[in-house]
């Protein structure tokens, strides 16, 4: 019987499958990370981020998963009904790019802002970093002005 050696074109396509099933799995990992948000399951983050996940937003110091957590339950106690869409989505080996867009209403207290009931609507880029199958940072730019003038904040 005679062993069949793979080329290397087939190796080639081979590696290529592969990296492409990881990235898609990373895209489905974010996916999660939202749907947890959405569910208001925050606890459940720990499963898919590492445990020195960090989120840089700007050039604010590194933020901690435990410190996170609270940070997501304050929107959605003033935004209950706060939700994203993916516009975009890039995939390369261990970085996944989205640009989003967040919505809500404002019906609770934020940032010592009272209710106004505005809508807001923002976007958002992300890149992840993933190390083997979880997340391990987040880098986050959004336009928060525009959020913040969206429920009142007048600017001087």
């Amino acid at each position: 019987m005679e062993t069949k050696h793979a080329t290397k074109e087939e190796t080639q396509l081979l590696e290529f499958q592969q990296l492409r099933a990881k990235e898609q799995r990373n895209v489905e990992t974010i996916k999660k990370f939202f749907n947890i948000a959405s569910n208001k399951e925050f606890d459940s983050w720990q499963n898919l981020c590492t445990e020195d996940f960090k989120l840089y937003m700007g050039s604010e110091k590194p933020i901690s998963l435990d410190d996170v957590k609270p940070m997501a339950k304050m929107f959605y106690n003033a935004f209950p009904d706060y939700a994203y869409k993916i516009e975009n989505c890039f995939a390369s080996n261990d970085n996944v790019a989205m640009q989003l867009l967040f919505t809500g209403t404002h019906k609770g207290n934020f940032q010592e802002i009272p209710a106004t009931n505005n809508k807001i609507e923002y976007k958002s880029i992300q890149i992840y970093k993933f190390e083997g199958d979880k997340i391990h940072e987040l880098h986050e730019i959004e336009d928060a002005l525009t959020m913040m003038t969206q429920i009142g904040l007048k600017l001087q």
